[in-house]
């Protein structure tokens, strides 16, 4: 089991391993998460679209953004990271999932992923007769 990263999160984590961002207080939860990634015992899923805006909003102010998307797809290398790039099969998924207008884009992707990661993960374990 895992749990997909929203912005806010990606975000951090892509700037704590950049070095320009140290994880606070409220961060708790997110640097567990983290920690038990980097132990692979817990998947961490970044989509492409909110890496995307990440590096579109870096941009803006002035930022390599090459090599944090270098950092960022390096992150595999180091801890239990899916990235996800909204493949054929997610879009799928997404086609056949109920449409919930009262989520944003953002919310509504990640609850698919995270959907997606369960019922995935649900197959596997599951015995089939």
């Amino acid at each position: 089991m895992g749990k997909c990263l929203t912005k806010d999160e990606a975000q951090k984590l892509i700037d704590l391993c950049a070095n320009t961002y140290e994880l606070e207080e409220e961060d708790s939860l997110l640097w567990i998460a983290i920690e038990n990634s980097r132990n692979w015992g817990y998947e961490l899923t970044l989509l492409t679209y909110l890496l995307s805006k990440i590096l579109e909003r870096k941009k803006s102010r002035g930022e390599n953004c090459m090599s944090l998307l270098n950092l960022a797809y390096n992150l595999q290398d180091n801890m239990w990271l899916s990235i996800q790039e909204l493949d054929v099969r997610f879009i799928e998924y997404m086609v056949r999932s109920e449409r919930k207008p009262m989520l944003s884009l953002e919310e509504r992707l990640i609850e698919l992923q995270d959907d997606l990661d369960e019922h995935i993960y649900g197959e596997r374990f599951r015995p089939r007769y």
